[in-house]
C-alpha cells in the first residue's frame, strides 16, 4: 500500500513540461516587507485540527504568539521574499492517508 501511494503522489507532482525561468520583477524594484496584519490574517484562518508540522508546532500555539510571533514571522518572510531563497524544510511534506468510514 505504501508503494502504491509513493508513486501515486509522486507521478500526481512530477512535471515532464520544461517551464523556462522568467524574470519576475526588476532588479530595482522594492520587495515590500510583509506587514503583521498579513500575518494575522493567514494565521486566523488555520483550522484548530490541522495537524503540526515536521516542526510539532500545534495551531494553538501559532495563534496564542501574538505581536512578538507575528512581528518575528512577517520579519522572516520578508527575508525571504528579499532574498528568494526558500528553506529547505519548506521542499518536503509528509502525506498521511486518513480512512473515513465511507471508504470502502
Amino acid at each position: 500500500m505504501k508503494e502504491i501511494c509513493e508513486n501515486f503522489y509522486n507521478d500526481l507532482h512530477s512535471s515532464k513540461v520544461h517551464v523556462p525561468e522568467i524574470q519576475l520583477r526588476a532588479e530595482e524594484e522594492e520587495i515590500p516587507a510583509v506587514m503583521l496584519d498579513e500575518i494575522k490574517n493567514a494565521l486566523s484562518k488555520i483550522k484548530p485540527d490541522r495537524s503540526p508540522g515536521k516542526d510539532k508546532i500545534e495551531t494553538e500555539y501559532l495563534k496564542a504568539g501574538r505581536d512578538a510571533l507575528n512581528k518575528a514571522l512577517a520579519e522572516r518572510f520578508t527575508k525571504y521574499l528579499k532574498t528568494s531563497t526558500i528553506p529547505s524544510s519548506w521542499l518536503t511534506s509528509e502525506t498521511v492517508l486518513l480512512r473515513k468510514k465511507e471508504d470502502p
